[in-house]
């Protein structure tokens, strides 16, 4: 026995000896203390649960058991069933006592348990307070008697020497009182014989079996009852489950509506103050130029920069304010900035403190305001920047969202110079779509726009630039243009519907040149070659130059030298590597560098803002030496012509219709 089940029962696991008072019943049902004890507080129990230990605890058992016949035959025998619950609870049990206790007895008296064990059970039997309740338990009605009587017969035979002769008297005495009690007892004093013992040790297996046979009825008993209790109990532990599950699905689903609620909530206040802001400064805009009637000439800009948005043939001649972020010591004196400007801009405390990117926010908010269905990363490619983001292709629009778009500084700001990262626009507003290429490689589209502007997109791959091209061109586009291949152009231009400039202006779209890439940027050829003399004759055929070959080789005597140079090239090459040379040779080429890079692009617009900053950072913050620096059309004729080896630059399209950017303001 375990000795939860002693907690269970409020036994004490100490080897006091028990009280032999006998705690007799009062009319009232309570338990008298014994004599010289004050009472302590009162149990729940109508009788006391006597002390016990792990040895006893069958004794003990009988005991308790015993109390509680007292009680329910001392309440019978004043009529009627007893008025406080516990004693009526006791009284209903009364059969159950007298079965068990019965059983009881069997069992510690039965030969199969030590003899120690035995004799306790006697101690029990001995007391004088005990054989009227035990008669009431042993009526030959409950069929315990012969059973006890055979283990009370083979006790005192067998064991007979290990009996003191008050224990020989105590079974004597049970067995007397078995036998008025009307049980069949064998006589003590019987002589032995053989067939008397055979009889009763057929007897005793037949009890033992019985015992077995009860006790695995028991155990099975016990067994179902735990797998069914089990049972019952795992479907309970489910049913919990489950409606913990939908508790907490409930729960949870509760506080996701209110997380989006709140989400909804501070994204409304946040849009709020984004279109705040952006109306704000469309007004100082508006209201603070140089022609509105808060002109503020301390705070306003002075600065032009060139506009990227494309007009008529893709010519760009607008020209914008701005704030130049170059440092003084490359501008001329009264072009100089203070270092501490006392004057601020009007209102510029509203723009104050914001580490967001407006207008980033705003297109990242309108592109989660509407479903998305098709998604690819790329890059945003600029004359000055290349930007990682997502495009993000929507029911309505398109989206461009830079990376980190929440953290980065407001570019839109009234001090900005440059273009937003991100921006959005919708499918009426694209007029054509070409694939690009992009460092070597054909992986870019170019979108244009019918507010003149053109986006350049890079993707990692060309199985993504053709996913999304196609995504696009399969969009509704009401204003999507057809555009001609170059036979229909040529044809076109050559009877004279379209002229030289809008010919070659297609010729560099055709040939996938743009704007948004310095290393493509569109090329246009010299025309002329007289830059010296103060009037031209157009009819004259002597001041163009020979379009018939490139512009390194306009002169015979620069034609040799670079077919003299290839020879020497082939020669080498054909040679091969020499032990003593570490450079392995080259294969042969005609000329070192090309017409058109990014170098040539900035050389030529080094005075045209945003280039210019471009340039400095271009030549490691430096204008280069001034002898370098484009400063004469003569002097880059003769270069490119048939002075210079490795200058073989063409010119930009923007020597035929900006001027602008040939005058040094700054």
């Amino acid at each position: 026995v375990s000795q939860d089940f002693y907690d269970l029962l409020n036994f004490s696991d100490s080897p006091d000896p028990v009280d032999p008072v006998d705690h007799a019943p009062e009319e009232d049902g309570s338990i008298p203390s014994s004599s010289g004890h004050t009472p302590g507080p009162p149990s729940p129990l109508p009788f006391p649960l006597p002390p016990a230990n792990m040895k006893s605890f069958q004794k003990d058992i009988l005991r308790l058991m015993m109390d509680g016949i007292k009680i329910s035959l001392g309440s019978t025998g004043r009529g009627g069933a007893p008025r406080q619950q516990w004693r009526r609870i006791l009284w209903s049990c009364r059969d159950t006592f007298r079965v068990q206790i019965g059983r009881l007895l069997v069992h510690t008296l039965s030969p199969a348990l030590p003899l120690r064990d035995r004799k306790e059970a006697l101690e029990f039997v001995f007391d004088p307070a005990n054989p009227d309740f035990l008669k009431e338990s042993l009526s030959p009605g409950l069929e315990h008697g012969p059973k006890l009587a055979m283990y009370l017969y083979e006790m005192l035979h067998d064991h007979k020497d290990a009996l003191t002769k008050e224990e020989q008297s105590t079974v004597c005495s049970f067995m007397s009182s078995l036998k008025l009690w009307g049980h069949r007892c064998i006589p003590p004093s019987a002589p032995y014989k053989p067939d008397l013992l055979k009889a009763i040790k057929e007897e005793q297996l037949k009890y033992e079996a019985d015992e077995k046979s009860s006790k695995l009825a028991w155990e099975k008993k016990i067994s179902n009852t735990q797998k069914s209790l089990i049972q019952r109990l795992d479907g309970k532990s489910k049913d919990i489950s489950k409606i913990a599950a939908d508790i907490t699905q409930n729960v949870s689903l509760r506080q996701g509506m209110e997380r989006k609620k709140v989400i909804q909530h501070i994204r409304g206040l946040y849009k709020i103050d984004l279109s705040a802001s952006r109306h704000w400064q469309e007004l100082v805009q508006q209201l603070t130029h140089d022609r509105a009637v808060w002109y503020d000439q301390m705070s306003y800009p002075t600065s032009w920069q060139l506009d990227p948005t494309e007009g008529p043939n893709r010519e760009r001649r607008r020209l914008q304010r701005c704030y130049l972020t170059i440092p003084n010591k490359y501008l001329l004196k009264d072009r100089r900035k203070p270092d501490d400007p006392a004057a601020r801009a009007p209102l510029s405390f509203l723009f104050e403190d914001k580490t967001h990117s407006s207008f980033s926010s705003t297109v990242k908010d309108k592109a989660t305001s509407e479903p998305i269905r098709f998604t690819r990363r790329c890059i945003s490619v600029a004359p000055s920047r290349e930007t990682s983001g997502e495009l993000l292709l929507g029911k309505s629009g398109m989206y461009f969202v830079e990376d980190n778009a929440a953290d980065a500084h407001d570019n839109q700001s009234v001090h900005g110079e440059t273009e937003a990262a991100s921006f959005s626009w919708t499918y009426e507003e694209i007029k054509e779509v070409h694939k690009r290429w992009w460092q070597l490689r054909d992986n870019a589209v170019e979108i244009f726009l019918t507010n003149g502007r053109t986006l350049l997109l890079a993707f990692h791959t060309t199985k993504f630039r053709d996913d999304v091209y196609h995504n696009i061109l399969t969009s509704d586009l009401p204003n999507l243009l057809e555009y001609g291949n170059i036979t229909a152009l040529t044809h076109l231009w050559g009877s004279g519907q379209i002229s030289n400039f809008e010919y070659l202006t297609h010729l560099n779209k055709h040939s996938g040149r743009s704007f948004n890439d310095l290393m493509q940027y569109p090329v246009f050829p010299f025309i002329l070659k007289d830059y010296i003399s103060e009037t031209l004759d157009l009819g004259d055929s002597s001041i163009y130059r020979n379009l018939n070959k490139p512009i390194a080789v306009q002169s015979k005597e620069k034609e040799d030298r670079y077919v003299d140079n290839y020879k020497y090239l082939e020669e080498e090459y054909r040679k091969g590597a020499h032990e003593d040379d570490p450079m392995p040779p080259v294969q042969p080429y005609h000329y070192g560098s090309h017409y058109s890079n990014s170098g040539t692009v900035l050389h030529f617009l080094v005075r045209m803002p945003p280039f210019t900053k471009m340039f400095l950072a271009y030549q490691d913050q430096s204008f280069d030496i001034p002898d370098r620096t484009f400063h004469s059309m003569n002097t880059t004729w003769r270069l490119s012509s048939f002075e210079s080896m490795t200058d073989v630059k063409e010119l930009i399209p923007e020597f035929f219709y900006l001027p602008e950017f040939l005058v040094n303001r700054e």
